[in-house]
Protein backbone atom coordinates (compact mmCIF):
# COMPACT_ATOMS: atom_id res chain seq x y z
CA UNK A 1 0.00 0.00 0.00
CA UNK A 2 1.01 2.78 -1.22
CA UNK A 3 1.75 6.46 1.24
CA UNK A 4 -0.97 9.05 0.55
CA UNK A 5 1.65 11.95 1.39
CA UNK A 6 0.90 12.50 5.28
CA UNK A 7 3.91 11.26 6.60
CA UNK A 8 5.62 13.83 4.98
CA UNK A 9 3.91 16.72 6.70
CA UNK A 10 4.58 14.91 10.08
CA UNK A 11 8.00 14.37 9.51
CA UNK A 12 8.24 17.97 8.86
CA UNK A 13 6.40 18.86 12.29
CA UNK A 14 8.63 16.53 14.08
CA UNK A 15 11.57 18.55 12.82
CA UNK A 16 10.05 21.55 13.63
CA UNK A 17 9.01 20.69 17.20
CA UNK A 18 12.64 19.62 17.66
CA UNK A 19 13.90 22.84 16.22
CA UNK A 20 11.52 24.44 18.79
CA UNK A 21 12.27 22.74 21.54
CA UNK A 22 16.13 23.53 21.32
CA UNK A 23 15.52 26.93 20.31
CA UNK A 24 13.35 27.44 23.72
CA UNK A 25 15.94 25.46 25.62
CA UNK A 26 19.39 28.21 23.66
CA UNK A 27 16.85 30.61 24.63
CA UNK A 28 16.50 29.96 28.34
CA UNK A 29 20.61 29.43 28.60
CA UNK A 30 21.25 32.61 26.85
CA UNK A 31 18.69 34.95 28.93
CA UNK A 32 19.21 32.74 32.43
CA UNK A 33 20.86 35.36 34.96
CA UNK A 34 24.33 34.64 35.55
CA UNK A 35 25.40 34.48 38.94
CA UNK A 36 28.81 36.12 40.14
CA UNK A 37 30.72 34.09 42.49
CA UNK A 38 34.17 35.11 44.26
CA UNK A 39 37.04 33.25 45.70
CA UNK A 40 38.25 34.36 48.94
CA UNK A 41 42.58 33.57 48.54
CA UNK A 42 45.31 34.89 51.03
CA UNK A 43 46.63 38.12 50.67
CA UNK A 44 50.16 38.13 52.71
CA UNK A 45 51.83 41.61 53.47
CA UNK A 46 54.87 42.46 55.05
CA UNK A 47 55.15 46.04 57.76
CA UNK A 48 58.28 46.85 58.99
CA UNK A 49 59.15 49.07 61.86
CA UNK A 50 61.06 50.18 64.66
CA UNK A 51 61.27 51.42 68.30
CA UNK A 52 63.13 54.33 67.69
CA UNK A 53 60.85 56.26 65.24
CA UNK A 54 63.22 55.90 62.36
CA UNK A 55 66.23 58.03 64.21
CA UNK A 56 68.39 57.10 67.12
CA UNK A 57 71.02 58.93 69.18
CA UNK A 58 75.07 57.82 69.18
CA UNK A 59 75.90 53.99 70.44
CA UNK A 60 72.01 53.19 70.83
CA UNK A 61 70.89 49.98 69.58
CA UNK A 62 67.31 49.75 68.46
CA UNK A 63 64.66 46.66 67.25
CA UNK A 64 63.67 46.39 63.78
CA UNK A 65 59.50 44.51 64.12
CA UNK A 66 58.07 43.19 60.59
CA UNK A 67 54.31 42.27 61.13
CA UNK A 68 53.41 39.42 58.40
CA UNK A 69 49.39 39.40 57.92
CA UNK A 70 47.35 37.69 56.19
CA UNK A 71 44.42 40.88 55.07
CA UNK A 72 43.03 37.98 52.39
CA UNK A 73 39.61 35.96 53.00
CA UNK A 74 41.35 32.74 53.71
CA UNK A 75 44.10 30.91 54.97
CA UNK A 76 47.67 31.02 53.58
CA UNK A 77 49.34 28.01 54.17
CA UNK A 78 53.02 26.59 53.77
CA UNK A 79 54.23 23.13 53.49
CA UNK A 80 56.73 21.91 55.65
CA UNK A 81 60.15 23.52 54.88
CA UNK A 82 58.46 26.35 52.92
CA UNK A 83 59.42 30.17 53.79
CA UNK A 84 56.85 32.46 54.81
CA UNK A 85 59.21 35.42 54.70
CA UNK A 86 62.40 36.93 53.97
CA UNK A 87 64.63 39.85 54.70
CA UNK A 88 67.71 41.39 53.73
CA UNK A 89 68.68 43.84 56.78
CA UNK A 90 72.11 45.78 55.97
CA UNK A 91 74.93 43.55 55.90
CA UNK A 92 77.28 46.45 57.06
CA UNK A 93 80.18 45.61 59.36
CA UNK A 94 79.05 48.44 61.49
CA UNK A 95 76.01 47.03 62.88
CA UNK A 96 75.30 43.51 64.60
CA UNK A 97 72.25 41.63 64.66
CA UNK A 98 70.67 39.45 68.07
CA UNK A 99 68.18 36.94 67.46
CA UNK A 100 65.73 36.70 64.96
CA UNK A 101 62.65 35.33 66.14
CA UNK A 102 58.54 35.13 66.36
CA UNK A 103 57.51 37.67 69.11
CA UNK A 104 53.52 37.62 68.99
CA UNK A 105 51.36 35.64 66.70
CA UNK A 106 47.28 35.18 66.06
CA UNK A 107 45.62 33.20 64.31
CA UNK A 108 48.90 31.18 63.11
CA UNK A 109 48.85 27.21 63.31
CA UNK A 110 52.20 25.33 63.31
CA UNK A 111 55.31 26.16 63.91
CA UNK A 112 57.64 28.79 62.56
CA UNK A 113 61.16 28.77 62.56
CA UNK A 114 62.95 32.38 62.16
CA UNK A 115 67.06 32.70 61.71
CA UNK A 116 70.19 33.74 59.45
CA UNK A 117 70.20 31.43 56.20
CA UNK A 118 73.56 30.42 55.20
CA UNK A 119 73.52 33.23 52.01
CA UNK A 120 72.80 35.70 54.94
CA UNK A 121 69.36 36.93 54.23
CA UNK A 122 66.40 36.76 57.35
CA UNK A 123 64.16 34.04 56.82
CA UNK A 124 61.05 32.48 58.58
CA UNK A 125 59.39 29.05 57.13
CA UNK A 126 57.55 26.12 58.37
CA UNK A 127 59.37 23.86 60.62
CA UNK A 128 58.50 20.54 61.57
CA UNK A 129 55.19 20.30 59.98
CA UNK A 130 52.81 22.32 57.80
CA UNK A 131 51.54 26.03 59.05
CA UNK A 132 48.52 27.90 58.34
CA UNK A 133 47.79 32.00 58.95
CA UNK A 134 44.28 32.49 58.69
CA UNK A 135 42.52 35.65 57.24
CA UNK A 136 42.95 37.99 59.96
CA UNK A 137 45.86 36.10 61.34
CA UNK A 138 49.36 37.69 61.60
CA UNK A 139 52.99 37.00 63.22
CA UNK A 140 55.52 39.77 64.47
CA UNK A 141 59.07 38.84 63.87
CA UNK A 142 61.79 40.91 65.35
CA UNK A 143 65.29 41.91 65.61
CA UNK A 144 68.17 44.01 67.64
CA UNK A 145 70.29 45.82 65.83
CA UNK A 146 72.96 47.30 67.65
CA UNK A 147 75.75 49.67 65.84
CA UNK A 148 79.27 48.52 66.47
CA UNK A 149 82.47 50.33 68.04
CA UNK A 150 83.74 52.48 66.77
CA UNK A 151 81.32 52.90 64.03
CA UNK A 152 78.34 54.49 65.99
CA UNK A 153 76.86 56.58 63.86
CA UNK A 154 75.31 56.62 59.88
CA UNK A 155 72.29 55.59 58.34
CA UNK A 156 71.48 52.43 57.79
CA UNK A 157 68.46 50.91 55.69
CA UNK A 158 66.10 48.02 55.76
CA UNK A 159 66.23 46.25 53.37
CA UNK A 160 69.72 46.68 52.46
CA UNK A 161 70.45 49.08 49.51
CA UNK A 162 71.48 47.69 45.81
CA UNK A 163 68.45 45.52 45.73
CA UNK A 164 67.74 43.55 48.88
CA UNK A 165 64.48 42.18 49.80
CA UNK A 166 61.74 42.29 52.63
CA UNK A 167 58.78 40.38 52.27
CA UNK A 168 56.35 37.71 52.01
CA UNK A 169 58.01 34.78 50.26
CA UNK A 170 57.98 35.73 46.70
CA UNK A 171 57.31 32.36 45.19
CA UNK A 172 53.94 32.28 47.37
CA UNK A 173 53.23 35.25 46.30
CA UNK A 174 52.90 34.13 42.44
CA UNK A 175 51.06 31.30 43.47
CA UNK A 176 48.66 33.74 44.61
CA UNK A 177 48.61 35.73 42.24
CA UNK A 178 47.50 33.07 39.18
CA UNK A 179 44.76 32.06 41.15
CA UNK A 180 43.30 35.15 40.64
CA UNK A 181 43.31 35.22 36.93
Amino acid sequence: MRSTGLRRPVRRMRWALRAGVLLLAAATWLFTPMTARSVALPDLTATKSDDVGGATTLNTSWTWTIRIANVGGASADFPDGSAIFIDEPPNDFRLTYGEFKVVSASGVTGSVLCGPTSSGPLECFADHGPVSITAGGFLDVAFLAAPTAPYLFGSFTNPRGGGGRCGVDRQRLDVDRARRQ
